[in-house]
């Protein structure tokens, strides 16, 4: 009996992690379960997971187990065989079930080597940018699992009505600019790939211009362990240049090791929901707290003469939804919490547009990935839609004959941001990123999306070759710094 509650806990956390991350490679099921350890203890994780999956597989489990007990005390015949029910036929049924649920859950490793990238990327360096000599400020806001789904069908959405009216509305004004998939008026955006679809991997990919594979495991900020230090990603260069250089966000530093990728590349100050609820034992803080919060610290940075680069990570449309009391309820808990953010966030645009600093500033929103689970997948199914995270650039002054019918992925997102702000990057390229505004094709549009997927994988190859000169396919890099 236990063996059959323990399987059925299993099941649980098999449905869990398939809706909320889908199959991962090893090094992050290795950050996966050390991210647990610090969502054990917080009630509303914790409920969340006992809610929507666990009573369910509980219910049907014991339900089993009482129909079991009956069906024990009768031999049942089928054809010429004859057999009586034990407890190990069901506990040998729910491990088969198990492992059924578990094994697709794992990726397998990708055999591959370095030379792709070493032929088609560019190392970033302050050699490869040229600053204008008056700087803009520049403000990221990463928009949790925010997809153009959301939008009107008019503008390359699912929904008749749209659901984010105001930054729909925002995308389509003069002073704006986005990339899409699609055509003409139609919204689209980034294409997400194995690697990039967890909120940690997006930033990486979008700042540094590579996959997310960890040279050390990673573990949060116990041993503030670096994640490839030798990449200079775009905090690192504004940092070098002269640029404040913050991030804010809800969670805490070591969720899914968030904390020591920002430390690690050129972030002077990281503010977490430590700093913006410090006497909460919640382990996020919700946007309805957190925005204020960076409203204060833009109003702080603007008062310096120094340029300053701010970043602000959105969290109330993560899957499931977290609706705040702010939040009027719709047709199910996704659709209010975007609603809520897209007035949310509008706001707060507007609120820019009338401090002092808002001139010399470019604002760029970006969802990192797309929602998982929540039945968005069978709907963008039964639509025929091809999922994809929002992007807009705002008060850039940057225009671009090349904004539509392009497939690109966030590691694209790294000089584009940095040609918005009027630098020149001399090969329209950092990394495996292609500046967007360049017209150049990406290297997906150039070798195709299967193969950039394989490619990435050898990226920590990559790394050691460019680092200890670690030979591989006949490449010598000793030296490369």
């Amino acid at each position: 009996m236990i063996t059959i509650l323990l399987l059925a806990i299993g099941i649980s956390a098999c449905k869990d992690v398939y809706e909320s991350t889908g199959p991962l490679f090893h090094d992050e099921w290795v950050a996966l379960l050390q991210s647990t350890a610090t969502y054990k203890d917080n009630t509303k994780i914790v409920m969340l997971f006992v809610v929507k999956y666990l009573i369910e597989n509980l219910i049907l489990a014991i339900t089993a187990l009482v129909l079991f007990h009956f069906m024990t005390q009768y031999t049942i015949s089928i054809y010429k065989y004859s057999f009586k029910p034990t407890y190990r036929f069901l506990s040998f049924v729910y491990l088969i079930s198990f492992i059924f649920m578990a094994k697709p859950l794992y990726k397998p490793p990708v055999v591959t080597s370095s030379k792709f990238l070493y032929e088609n990327s560019v190392l970033p360096s302050l050699d490869e940018i040229e600053f204008p000599e008056k700087k803009k400020n520049l403000i990221f806001i990463s928009l949790e699992a925010y997809e153009t789904m959301y939008f009107s069908k008019e503008h390359g959405g699912i929904y008749e009505t749209s659901k984010s009216p105001n930054l729909e509305s925002f995308a389509f004004s003069n002073n704006s600019i986005f990339f899409s998939n699609l055509n003409g008026d139609k919204v689209g955006g980034v294409n997400v790939i194995p690697r990039t679809k967890f909120t940690t991997a997006a930033q990486f990919a979008m700042a540094c211009g590579y996959a997310f594979l960890t040279e050390p495991p990673r573990s949060g900020l116990t041993n503030n362990e670096p994640y490839f230090p030798k990449f200079k990603c775009l905090w690192d260069i504004l940092k070098e240049v002269g640029y404040n250089t913050t991030v804010t966000y809800g969670t805490t530093p070591n969720d899914w090791g968030i904390g020591d990728l920002y430390y690690s590349h050129g972030i002077n100050k990281l503010w977490s929901k430590y700093d913006v609820l410090p006497n909460s034992n919640d382990i996020y803080a919700l946007d309805r707290d957190i925005t204020p919060f960076f409203m204060k610290a833009l109003t702080e940075m603007s008062q310096s003469k120094d340029p300053f680069f701010a970043s602000f990570l959105t969290l109330d449309t993560h899957e499931p939804g977290f609706k705040c009391q702010d939040c009027i309820y719709e047709e199910n808990s996704m659709i209010t919490v975007v609603k809520c953010s897209d007035k949310r966030i509008s706001n707060l645009l507007k609120w820019m547009e009338q401090q002092s600093w808002y001139n010399n500033t470019v604002i760029a929103l970006f969802g990192d990935h797309i929602v998982r689970g929540n039945g968005y997948p069978e709907l963008a199914e039964r639509h025929n839609f091809s999922r994809r995270p929002f992007n807009m650039i705002i008060n850039s002054g940057m225009r671009s004959n090349y904004t539509r019918n392009r497939e690109f992925t966030s590691m694209d997102i790294y000089p584009t941001l940095l040609t918005a702000i009027g630098t020149k990057v001399k090969k329209n390229q950092l990394g495996m990123g292609i500046d967007l505004f360049s017209g150049l094709p990406t290297l997906v549009e150039k070798y195709g999306i299967k193969k950039f997927i394989k490619e990435c994988e050898g990226t920590k190859i990559f790394y050691n070759h460019i680092i200890h000169g670690i030979e591989d396919d006949g490449i010598r890099v000793k030296g490369f710094f």
